[in-house]
């Protein structure tokens, strides 16, 4: 067996969400050809997969449209919320 999925030689198609597992931040990562994503620790993604992660998390920030709007109320707005 392979010591990390990246190991695998299978290619990351989508990150689908991060979970925290004893206190250890986790990306729920989806590989193409496999049908169930996996687990794997957000340190070995930072690594391997950089561009995926910052798209990643630039697609659920909120950023106020204008200085005008109050910057402290920075949220996650869920996707097609969002326009």
């Amino acid at each position: 067996m392979f010591e990390s999925w990246f190991e695998s030689g299978l290619e990351p198609e989508e990150i689908q969400g991060a979970v925290k597992q004893d206190g250890v931040l986790m990306i729920i990562l989806k590989f193409k050809g496999q049908e169930e994503p996996v687990l794997i620790p957000a340190t070995e993604v930072n690594q391997r997969i950089p561009q995926m992660v910052i798209k990643f998390y630039e697609e659920r920030l909120y950023m106020p449209k204008s200085e005008d709007e109050d910057m402290k109320d920075w949220r996650r707005i869920p996707r097609g919320l969002d326009n």
